[in-house]
């Protein structure tokens, strides 16, 4: 503001004085104002916020990446102000970047980020506009895995499986062979007699399902509990294509992969949250 106050007394003043470079000084500043709205106006018209943010699954330890930006901003020069909530501390902190909002290392919770403001300045800050948006980001940070053995599970049984395998020593059966496959696998007798090819189909053993027991009287020792099964389910279940079982509040969560296991962990922050 004090920018556009001196411009105005100049040029109130100068044609009461006949210094020529004085004259020329004002005419300069004139210019520079009229351009300054020009380009200020347009990158506004132009511009529209995008949000920028990966959409991945975060864990604790993770940083939180948060970017907003207006892709057509020219010469104008953009302040973001951020408002971030976490549910379950109950802690409320603002930040002010230009850029990417970086939050580090963060914990279990769920993080409610409001980008409250956005302030344009032009380019030799005569002009300034702000921006309300209100646009809301909620964020889930599941908990980190927590290193454990077999012996967590309450239970670890065998199941039978139909399921095609890669162990060819034994033949499970045959099948037309389909774009993709391995090539290797092709019984050559039987394509013969069939006049296509024909692929074998390897055995698989028996499937292992996994049983754990879920206590929590509170959340951080729901936590605790989560980032087990995360780590068992990493391991030794999704890693072999098997099951888990987990039993909590009297029912039985069946876990396949990795929707389930997900699925299962919002189940557990409502319940706590």
């Amino acid at each position: 503001m004090a920018w556009i106050l001196f411009v105005i007394v100049l040029s109130l003043q100068h044609g009461n004085v006949d210094n020529g470079y004085y004259f020329v000084l004002v005419r300069f500043f004139e210019i520079g104002i009229i351009l300054d709205l020009i380009f200020f106006g347009y990158s506004l018209f132009k511009s529209k916020l995008i949000n920028m943010t990966d959409e991945i699954i975060y864990h604790e330890g993770d940083d939180i990446k948060v970017k907003y930006h207006l892709p057509k901003r020219f010469f104008c020069k953009v302040s973001y102000y951020y408002k971030i909530s976490e549910l379950f501390t109950s802690k409320k902190y603002r930040f002010k970047t230009k850029g990417e909002l970086l939050i580090k290392d963060v914990k279990c919770d769920d993080y409610l980020i409001t980008l409250d403001k956005v302030r344009c300045t032009s380019f030799f800050r005569f002009f300034f506009f702000t921006k309300r948006p209100k646009l809301k980001l909620s964020i889930r940070v599941y908990p980190k895995m927590i290193k454990c053995d077999l012996d967590k599970f309450q239970m670890v049984e065998e199941k039978e499986s139909d399921l095609k395998g890669n162990d060819y020593t034994e033949i499970s059966g045959f099948h037309k062979y389909e774009e993709g496959e391995d090539t290797r696998h092709i019984h050559y007798i039987l394509s013969a007699k069939k006049g296509e090819y024909i692929v074998k189909e390897g055995s698989r053993n028996a499937l292992k399902c996994y049983h754990y027991l879920f206590e929590a009287k509170d959340f951080k020792m729901a936590l605790k509990s989560l980032g087990e099964i995360y780590y068992l389910f990493e391991t030794y279940v999704l890693k072999n294509h098997e099951e888990m079982i987990v039993t909590y509040q009297d029912s039985d969560c069946l876990l396949l992969n990795r929707y389930d296991l997900y699925g299962f962990f919002d189940r557990v922050y409502e319940d706590f949250l």
